[in-house]
């Protein structure tokens, strides 16, 4: 994904998504968390119905995640 500074990315990491997609700061392309417990705050207030449990039982199942990742149809 890259720094969270555009400029910056430009320079140390131009193949990231940041690097290649982002404008500025504020609109760089992505959003990421920056500690586990940041991203299980903006999930549960974006995903309020989201759990990780039903999330990890849906992973695990074939048609929903491929063992062989690179698998093309």
């Amino acid at each position: 994904m890259g720094p969270t500074k555009v400029y910056r990315t430009v320079y140390e990491n131009p193949a990231s998504i940041r690097g290649m997609f982002g404008l500025t700061d504020t609109r760089n392309c992505t959003h990421g968390s920056d500690s586990e417990e940041t991203a299980k705050r903006e999930i549960g207030f974006f995903f309020p119905e989201f759990t990780t449990k039903e999330w990890q039982q849906v992973i695990k199942t074939e048609d929903h995640y491929p063992t062989d990742r690179n698998h093309v149809d």
